[in-house]
């Protein structure tokens, strides 16, 4: 073998077995967004995690561990400020380091105002003090997730940004089939009044033109008031409310005591997936739950 050779079987040796390039260390704070992101970035690193589904961002304490995983992330992604709000002062100090990425702020996201009030359309806003945040509950609003974070990835390690772009196209297809298959499950049951927990609701009401009619609690750390409950009990039997939904990352008195006291069926809506597995097929997994519980609890007589 001439010296030529050697040298060339060596190098690529050498190159078969180096160690490629580390993939960043990315983070995610809720499942659904995780979901996203691991679509995104599969096949080249799994993302981690921030918070369990069976936990509520709005309760949320920070733990010491969770410290340590933000200060060792290239790239947190959350929702934004509204949602995360247990995260602004932690990032700000632990994530120096980090991209982070906001998701009502940076992706583009036609946004709603936060109302407990839905016998009126959800309302658009630009005031991001005012929006609601729960984005992911629309397909269409996942498919801007999923292009912009495929675009950061690539920024950040543009060895991989071709994986990432092919990933997202694909995911972005499958989203839109998911899109069509919620529009084909709400045909039926569009104009049937229902009532829910907390507004989480008003990106997946406002995408499907669904009739939610009214949302027990204003904010989830306060009790609803007199007043307000006395409305919507009134609007309640005013419309023919068919069914009222609870969700099991907390549970609400007040909900179960107008359920008692109206005499209207009751099922479980769950934004972030409790029992899902996590990973890239649980955003789908998740929505397609979702839009069979409001179904078949909006079909039944």
């Amino acid at each position: 073998m001439t010296k030529f050779r050697m040298h060339s079987a060596v190098v690529g040796l050498m190159l078969a077995i180096s160690p490629a390039a580390a993939s960043p260390k990315v983070l995610a704070t809720i499942a659904p967004i995780h979901s996203l992101l691991s679509s995104v970035m599969h096949d080249v690193a799994v993302p981690d995690l921030l918070l369990s589904s069976n936990v509520s961002p709005h309760f949320y304490s920070l733990k010491p561990s969770d410290a340590r995983r933000l200060a060792s992330a290239e790239l947190i992604v959350a929702v934004g400020p509204t949602f995360e709000a247990f995260l602004e002062k932690p990032m700000a100090h632990l994530a120096r380091n980090a991209r982070i990425v906001m998701l009502t702020r940076d992706a583009q996201i036609d946004l709603l105002v936060s109302s407990s009030d839905h016998h009126h359309n959800p309302s658009h806003t630009d005031d991001h003090a005012a929006i609601n945040p729960h984005i992911w509950l629309d397909p269409i609003n996942a498919v801007a997730i999923v292009d912009h974070i495929a675009a950061v990835l690539g920024e950040i390690d543009p060895d991989n940004r071709q994986r990432y772009r092919l990933n997202a196209t694909e995911i972005m297809s499958r989203l839109h089939g998911l899109d069509r298959s919620l529009e084909r499950a709400f045909t039926d049951v569009r104009n049937i009044p229902f009532m829910v927990s907390h507004d989480a609701y008003s990106y997946l009401v406002t995408r499907y033109g669904l009739n939610m009619v009214g949302a027990f609690h204003k904010k989830l750390e306060q009790a609803p008031g007199a007043k307000h409950l006395a409305e919507l009990r009134a609007r309640m039997k005013r419309l023919g409310v068919r069914c009222i939904f609870s969700e099991p990352q907390f549970s609400s008195r007040i909900v179960r005591a107008s359920l008692r006291w109206a005499g209207v069926r009751s099922a479980v809506l769950d934004p972030l997936g409790i029992d899902i597995v996590t990973g890239p097929g649980a955003y789908e997994a998740l929505m397609r739950r979702l839009g069979a519980a409001l179904a078949k609890c909006l079909t039944l007589r």
